[in-house]
């Protein structure tokens, strides 16, 4: 009966592959999501706003009591309005 690989055997046989992310000077990811928070005392979800800058590590967040307050734009509201439908 054959022994199963060592991990050393496993490290040695396979190669490890990176993909290096290229991110170019200015570019702008972002994101959002919710988060429960302890404010004067209760458990609250408050949605958060997310904005990195990859090529410098840089974050901003910004919490919000309502989601629809971080949508300063009418075609964003009404968007999130009809995925609230379905």
């Amino acid at each position: 009966m054959a022994s199963s690989p060592s991990v050393r055997e496993l490290k040695e046989s396979h190669r490890q592959v990176f993909l290096p992310l290229g991110d170019s000077p200015g570019e702008v990811q972002l994101d959002y999501g919710f988060a429960h928070v302890v404010l004067n005392g209760e458990t609250i979800q408050v949605a958060l706003f997310v904005k990195t800058l990859p090529s410098s590590d840089a974050i901003y967040m910004q919490a919000f009591l309502d989601r629809k307050e971080m949508l300063p734009c009418h075609e964003f509201r009404a968007t999130l309005a009809t995925l609230d439908r379905h």
